[in-house]
């Protein structure tokens, strides 16, 4: 079941510049094998006509250069968590309070492919529900991006993000009426196909896109080995 907004999308706006703007806006995927989602956190709080990007809302990666004016920028920021009021370290009792948005049908989901963020389209979940939801662990949210196959039948083209270690995770909650920004990546590839954004039981509007039909499938075997025609692959890459 599709659960996607009927409001306008917001206008979205990427303020970042210089060297960041490279690092952050790498989106489009070169990815020929089954892939791990990467949803992180642009913006949280209530619904606006306009959001600002924030890619800094929690934990910045090391800078992609050494220029004065990017460590400016990270070392400003390093100490500003927005997100943080958003977090909560749960009980066992908590677990029980809050519904997880995975679990039920309670979020709405909307790709907007009119505009980018980088190389990315930018995503709009939107909590329906009049209780605070767990939307996802620290800033990622746990979704994961399907395609329809030749058969007509949709499958993941990647896989959920799981943290190797859940000690000290903080969970991330999405009060009534708000939103969350993120945005989903545009893969490179010779198939075009229908796609959609899952998160749970929630599924986003459909919208067209090019991957690879390798893309289905899974880099490991049974055994939980590389297969021998993605370590072919990569030493064709390294020859190269």
């Amino acid at each position: 079941m599709n659960s996607v907004l009927l409001q306008p999308f917001p206008v979205t706006l990427d303020t970042i510049s210089g060297g960041l703007k490279t690092y952050f806006n790498e989106d489009v995927k070169k990815e020929t094998w089954l892939s791990t989602g990467n949803y992180y956190v642009l913006y949280i709080g209530k619904e606006k006509d306009t959001l600002y990007v924030d890619h800094f809302l929690y934990s910045p990666p090391a800078p992609p250069d050494s220029n004065d004016s990017v460590i400016t920028v990270f070392e400003k920021r390093n100490n500003i968590n927005t997100l943080k009021p958003f977090l909560k370290e749960l009980s066992y009792n908590d677990e029980y309070t809050y519904p997880y948005a995975q679990d039920t049908n309670i979020v709405k989901i909307h790709v907007d492919t009119t505009q980018k963020i980088g190389a990315g389209y930018p995503v709009l979940i939107r909590n329906s529900e009049n209780d605070t939801i767990i939307l996802g662990t620290e800033n990622r949210i746990m979704a994961q991006l399907e395609a329809c196959d030749s058969t007509g039948n949709w499958s993941k083209i990647e896989e959920e993000y799981l943290y190797i270690c859940g000690f000290g995770l903080r969970s991330l909650m999405l009060g009534p009426n708000q939103v969350v920004l993120t945005k989903v990546p545009i893969f490179t590839g010779d198939y075009l196909t229908d796609l959609r954004l899952k998160l749970g039981d929630n599924y986003s509007n459909v919208f067209s896109g090019y991957i690879y039909y390798r893309q289905f499938e899974d880099r490991f075997n049974q055994y939980g080995e590389y297969k021998q025609a993605y370590l072919k692959e990569e030493r064709t890459k390294i020859d190269e």
